[in-house]
Parts: C-alpha cells; sequence; structure tokens
C-alpha cells in the first residue's frame, strides 16, 4: 500500500455564499434507491436504479457571533407562512466541500432538509445538527457526467478564524408582555433552554427523476428547559391545567404569552416566540428542583400590523416610520413585495432588511404577519 494513497482530513462547506465551518466529524451519506430485479426460476437476478442521485449532508456549524444573523438566514429559513412553497428554486443552489486535501466536492442542487436545534446555555455548543440534501441539477439528466456532483482539485485556503468570536453567552428567559417574578428571569439547570423547529417536507417526484424537490408541509417550534427558580404556584401558571380558558376543546395557544430568551448584550442571540404556551412538565419530589422540565409549544398569532413603508426597486433595503413591533421573521405582503419576503434584519428603528429584493420603487402600506418565532440579535 503507497501511504500517498491514504484519504481524509478535516473540510469546511459552503452553502449559498456562506462559508459554515463546523464542529468534530462530519459525513455525507448517499441515499441510494434499488429494486430486486426477479425470477420465478432464479430469485433476484439483478438489482434497478429506483430513484436517482441523492445525498444527505449532516454537520453540526460553529456559531460566529459577528455573522449570527447571517447562520439565522440560512440556517432557520422556514415559517408556516411558507407552507405549500418548494425549497429547491429553479436556479440550483450548489454545495460545495472544500477539503484541506485539495479537494472539492460539489453537489450541484442542494436546499437545507432540517432546521439546527439551539441551546441556549453558557458552556454548550450553539447549534445542533443540520441537513442538507441534495439532488442531480435542474433540468439535468442523470446520464450527464455532471449531474449530480464534480470533484475537482482545488486550492485549500483556510478560512479565517477567532477564537474569539465563537459563540458562548448567557441567556436569560422572560415569559409574558408584562412579566413579574420569577418569569422576568428564569433560571435554567445547567442544560439551559434548548429550542427545536422543525420542517415537515413532502417530496415531489416524477416517474422519471423521482424525487425533484421538497414542499413544505408545516413548521412548528418549541422550547424546552428545567427551571430552578420557579415554584409550585409558579408552575401552576406555566403550565395552566385549569381556569378562564381551558377545557377539552379549548385552543392551547389562549393560555400561553410571549417567550424571550435573550444574549447578554447587544450583538447577542436573542430568540422570540410571539405565542407560546405550556404543553408538559411536572412536578418532582426527590433531590433534584421541585418543577421537571417544561415544554413550551409555539402557536400560531394570527395578527398583523400596516405600515408605510418605502422600498427600492432590486434593492433588500425598506424604510418605516418605526420599526416598533416588527420583529425578524415577519411575513410582508403588498406593493412590490414578492411572495414569501420576511424581514430579515431590524436595522435600527426606521431600516429594515428584507429577505428578497423589492420589486418596485416607491411607499405603500405594506401588511406585516407575525411569525411562529423569530430569530434576531439583541438591538443597540
Amino acid at each position: 500500500m503507497d501511504r500517498a494513497l491514504f484519504t481524509g482530513g478535516p473540510a469546511y462547506l459552503v452553502f449559498d455564499g456562506v462559508t459554515f465551518q463546523l464542529h468534530d466529524d462530519w459525513k455525507v451519506d448517499l441515499n441510494l434507491q434499488h429494486f430486486d430485479v426477479k425470477t420465478n426460476l432464479q430469485g433476484t437476478v439483478a438489482k434497478a436504479i429506483s430513484e436517482n442521485a441523492m445525498a444527505k449532508v449532516t454537520a453540526i456549524p460553529i456559531a460566529f457571533g459577528g455573522s449570527i444573523s447571517t447562520a439565522f438566514a440560512k440556517l432557520l429559513p422556514y415559517q408556516p407562512s411558507m407552507r405549500g412553497q418548494f425549497i429547491f428554486p429553479a436556479s440550483d443552489k450548489p454545495l460545495v466541500i472544500q477539503t484541506a486535501a485539495g479537494k472539492s466536492i460539489t453537489f450541484a442542487a442542494a436546499a437545507l432538509t432540517k432546521m439546527p436545534e439551539i441551546t441556549f446555555a453558557p458552556d454548550k455548543i450553539f447549534f445542533g445538527a443540520v441537513e442538507f440534501t441534495c439532488l442531480i441539477a435542474n433540468l439535468a439528466d442523470p446520464s450527464d457526467d455532471d449531474a449530480f456532483l464534480t470533484i475537482a482539485d482545488s486550492a485549500y485556503t483556510e478560512p479565517a478564524l477567532d477564537p474569539l468570536d465563537i459563540l458562548f453567552d448567557i441567556f436569560t428567559g422572560v415569559f409574558g408582555a408584562s412579566p413579574s417574578a420569577p418569569f422576568d428571569g428564569i433560571e435554567t439547570d445547567e442544560n439551559g433552554f434548548k429550542f427545536t423547529p422543525t420542517v415537515k417536507l413532502t417530496p415531489r417526484k416524477t416517474a422519471k427523476n423521482q424525487t425533484y424537490n421538497f414542499m413544505i408541509d408545516d413548521v412548528t417550534a418549541m422550547v424546552k428547559f428545567t427551571p430552578e427558580n420557579v415554584s409550585e404556584e409558579d408552575w401552576k401558571e406555566l403550565i395552566r391545567t385549569q381556569g378562564a380558558g381551558y377545557g377539552v376543546g379549548k385552543l392551547r395557544g389562549s393560555l400561553g404569552d410571549i417567550l424571550t430568551i435573550a444574549g447578554s448584550a447587544t450583538g447577542k442571540p436573542r430568540l422570540t416566540i410571539p405565542l407560546a404556551a405550556g404543553e408538559d412538565g411536572g412536578l418532582r419530589f426527590a433531590q433534584n428542583s421541585r418543577v421537571g422540565e417544561v415544554t413550551l409549544a409555539a402557536h400560531r398569532k394570527l395578527t398583523s400590523v400596516s405600515k408605510s413603508t418605502g422600498t427600492t426597486s432590486a434593492s433588500k433595503s425598506a424604510t418605516v416610520g418605526s420599526t416598533t413591533g416588527l420583529t425578524v421573521g415577519m411575513a410582508i405582503s403588498g406593493t412590490g413585495i414578492s411572495a414569501g419576503t420576511t424581514i430579515a434584519k431590524v436595522v435600527d428603528g426606521t431600516t429594515l432588511t428584507l429577505s428578497a429584493n423589492a420589486t418596485a420603487t416607491g411607499t405603500a402600506t405594506l401588511t406585516y404577519k407575525s411569525p411562529l418565532f423569530a430569530l434576531d440579535i439583541v438591538p443597540a
């Protein structure tokens, strides 16, 4: 065995214009589908391809404080308002793996198919695992040599890394629009707050190519934590099991309120769930805290606000009289706004960044609808 033939080593990932550095080892799994070809006389005599090539890329991204807004936009893009939309666009977004050994592996078309769990705790890895799915290129014939992937020699350039920018922070949880103790500063056990967003995707297939896209069917989210400063009386308010608005057939969201989990300073991550309601959690009578793990599920808050908004064609920047009441993730509709556009960033008191370029220049009254959840940074 020639030692020079050994392969291996680390790599980084590039998707949709963003370079992701990753924790530990990560992998690409080929999801090759076959069916058995049988005869009565000899049984299985061959295997035939039942679906064109597909790959699953699974990795844990490193969270950098300086680029956390960009990471949120790329890794947590889905909202319930996007139900029925396809995640693979007509213009393919390639996924590129650049190895330190000087090879690039480029998948022709990729899309995010699993959003990461986020752990808000000072000594935990911020992002959990994400998953990208790779298909053959749009309009490609699977018999083409580069329909699915290409591998080439590529000079390795090490991405910039400042260890001091890797995200670790102390986070505070607040529950209620006008919270009082302890909900104005919820303390958790050492595991912190765990936020789990989930997108349910339905594959769309053709007889020729099989899976050619995925449609968004549903988006849900929940937060789990074990509170340490919540009494039995507080727990009764957090996990409502009786009283006004409670009963069989009643909407659980009517018992909820706003939940915010925020970092310690300007520029640190912030999660906002406009309508979170307790769905699970019990009491314990042992050596640990009285209240066990609590689950708050995100519910739809189907409210909207209208604001006079100035836009410029082919620009993502928009201006309003005041950004009060607007949050990242809000769906936007109206003149000059493409379907599926959301607030990507609240820049300051009057300026927004949209997720897609406006299609008209002028001032119009736009409608902003509350998201299931919003991830941004603590403002100045």
